[in-house]
């Protein structure tokens, strides 16, 4: 009986979101740092007049603003002095700074979407599967089960090539774990399943001795 395990598509779809969010905020950036902002401190300087005095912009009358931006190539009448805003060496700057830090947060999380999506675990009379590596069920010595009640995680510890590893299985990445683990842990021969809190233990007899002092 093979159990094979598929990615959630929750799961999946978060973060793709998130890695389409920050790689678009990034070159959204980019794009703003070297065309959008240059090019709107262009049509301000047409538009307004700097005094070194006050170290201040104040609007062109109106006639020279639009003779300005007619001369440079522009249309007077889609453009609003007012609603233009001058942006400073460092606000530009800033924007490659906000590039560098949403690239790596958006591409991280795409790889680790595609690197789940192609180590989804199965399990077989062959072993346990997960990417290129095949545990024998023999060779699988531990379930820690601590957080499998609260987040679905269980921790599998093996032996293999004269050292051990580990591998984490976790539900809310890969449905149908659940089926997964108890196939292991049925037919795992050496396994010792720790912190098993599905599991009641059995409460001790009590006995004759025991139960007069209790009730004394």
């Amino acid at each position: 009986m093979a159990i094979q395990t598929r990615v959630n598509k929750e799961w999946s779809i978060r973060l793709l979101i998130i890695s389409v969010a920050f790689i678009g905020w990034g070159f959204y950036s980019v794009y703003d740092g070297k065309v959008g902002y240059p090019n709107e401190n262009k049509l301000y300087e047409l538009t307004h007049e700097y005094d070194e005095a006050t170290e201040q912009w104040t609007e062109l009358p109106d006639g020279e603003w639009q003779a300005n931006l007619t001369a440079a190539g522009f249309d007077p009448d889609k453009i609003r002095p007012n609603k233009l805003t001058y942006h400073s060496p460092w606000s530009i700057n800033t924007q490659f700074i906000m590039a560098g830090l949403c690239f790596p947060v958006g591409l991280v999380s795409l790889v680790w979407l595609i690197y789940h999506g192609r180590r989804a675990p199965s399990v077989d009379e062959q072993g346990l599967k997960f990417g290129s590596t095949t545990v024998s069920l023999e060779s699988i010595t531990v379930i820690d089960k601590v957080l499998w009640a609260s987040k679905g995680i269980a921790s599998i510890r093996y032996e293999a090539d004269g050292g051990s590893g580990l591998y984490k299985l976790d539900d809310w990445k890969h449905r149908g774990s659940d089926e997964l683990l108890k196939y292991v842990e049925q037919n795992a021969p050496n396994t010792k399943i720790e912190n098993d809190f599905e599991t009641e233990p059995e409460e001790e007899p009590q006995t004759e001795d025991e139960s007069t002092v209790g009730s004394a």
